[in-house]
């Protein structure tokens, strides 16, 4: 018998339904990194207000979980880097990358306005 708990990766696949680009450039321009690449995304209620005097905001923050066959390429995203979310036309910079214990690779990344 299979054991329930191996090669469980593909029942997450349904939630990667949202497709991103990530652009971004490496060593003062030289390299530039454009990836097309399927995630799912949270709305972050959390973020940050850009001054105590002005705590209400249209500015959306939100956190982007990939694939872990994508994890590779997640690490090389850096803060700065530009996220485009074609489904809302909005277009986001990474805050920060880092590995979650329970999501894997994350991006945190908060809109351009």
């Amino acid at each position: 018998m299979e054991s329930p708990w191996d090669n469980n990766d593909k029942a997450f696949d349904p939630m990667y339904t949202e497709k991103i680009s990530v652009n971004g450039k490496r060593d003062g321009g030289v390299e530039r990194v454009n990836q097309s690449i399927d995630c799912v995304i949270y709305t972050d209620e959390t973020g940050d207000p850009f001054s105590s005097e002005s705590v209400d905001t249209t500015r959306e923050d939100i956190v982007i979980s990939f694939k872990e066959r994508d994890w590779s390429y997640v690490q090389r995203v850096q803060r700065g880097d530009f996220v485009y979310r074609p489904m809302n036309n909005r277009r986001y910079a990474v805050t920060s990358v880092k590995r979650d214990i329970a999501m894997g690779w994350i991006i945190k990344a908060r809109e351009t306005l």
